[in-house]
This record gives structure tokens, C-alpha cells and sequence, in this order.
């Protein structure tokens, strides 16, 4: 059986990541971040869709935990183009 590879474009959804922050700090209050592992300022940033640096999402790290600590799907925040 032949091997077939299919070729597609990921982009990380940034509205939705948001609009998850956002809802966490309502529910969750100042401690948010702490509770992440990140500075307030962060969770300010990523609730307000702002990046520091050149990357538009967070690190690996950053986003694994904060998807297992807040009980989110990660595959909710990527959005795929078949480019085929």
C-alpha cells in the first residue's frame, strides 16, 4: 500500500484563544495568572490578542498547560486549510 501525504496549512486561531483567556479571567479573577504560570500582564496581553515578539500565539509550554489546567481541547485553537 502506497504511502499518500497530504499537505495542509495550520493557523492558530487567536480570536479564540482570546475569547477562552478572557472567559477564565472573568470566572477566575487576578489569580489567573498564577495559577498558569504566567504574569498578569501575559494574560492581559493574551486576553486583549496582543503578542510580544514575533510569534502570534504562545509558547508549546504556555499553551499545553493552560489548555490541561483550564480543561480546554488544544484543537480548538488551530484552524486548517486543506491546500491541496
Amino acid at each position: 500500500m502506497a504511502k499518500t501525504k497530504k499537505l495542509v496549512k495550520w493557523t492558530f486561531h487567536t480570536n479564540a484563544w482570546s475569547q477562552a483567556i478572557t472567559n477564565a479571567a472573568r470566572e477566575i479573577g487576578p489569580e489567573l495568572g498564577e495559577l498558569l504560570g504566567v504574569d498578569k500582564a501575559t494574560v492581559s496581553n493574551w486576553s486583549r490578542n496582543k503578542w510580544t515578539g514575533q510569534l502570534q500565539w504562545p509558547n508549546m509550554s504556555n499553551f499545553l498547560r493552560v489548555c490541561d489546567l483550564l480543561d480546554l481541547d488544544p484543537r480548538e485553537f488551530f484552524i486548517y486549510e486543506d491546500c491541496e
